[in-house]
C-alpha cells in the first residue's frame, strides 16, 4: 500500500512539472513574439523617418526593414511581415490623424 501511494506521489510530481514546463515554454514563445512586433515597430518607425521626403519608396522601406531584422537576428515570414507592417502604418496614421 505504502508503495503505491509513493508511485502516485511521483506521478504526480512528474505531471506537475511537465504542465509548468508547458506553461514556461508556452510564455517563452508569447514574449519572444512580442519582442519581434515591437522590434519592428522600431524598424518601420526608422524606415519612414529615413524615406520620409522620398516618392513611392514603399521598396526600399520594406528591404530596410528586413535588413534591419536580419541584422539583429529576427525573422518572421513574408505574410507575418506584411501584416504586422499595415498594422503599423495603420495605427501610425490613426495617431498622426489625431494629433498624438
Amino acid at each position: 500500500m505504502l508503495a503505491t501511494s509513493s508511485l502516485i506521489g511521483i506521478a504526480l510530481k512528474v505531471v506537475m512539472l511537465f504542465v509548468f514546463a508547458l506553461m514556461g515554454y508556452i510564455f517563452w514563445i508569447y514574449w519572444k513574439q512580442l519582442n519581434e512586433k515591437e522590434k519592428l515597430e522600431v524598424a518601420v518607425k526608422a524606415a519612414e523617418f529615413f524615406y520620409r521626403n522620398a516618392i513611392k519608396a514603399g521598396a526600399e522601406k520594406k528591404r530596410y526593414v528586413v535588413s534591419w531584422l536580419i541584422s539583429i537576428g529576427v525573422h518572421i515570414d513574408e505574410v507575418k511581415l506584411n501584416m504586422y507592417i499595415d498594422a503599423i502604418l495603420y495605427a501610425m496614421e490613426v495617431a498622426k490623424n489625431k494629433g498624438v
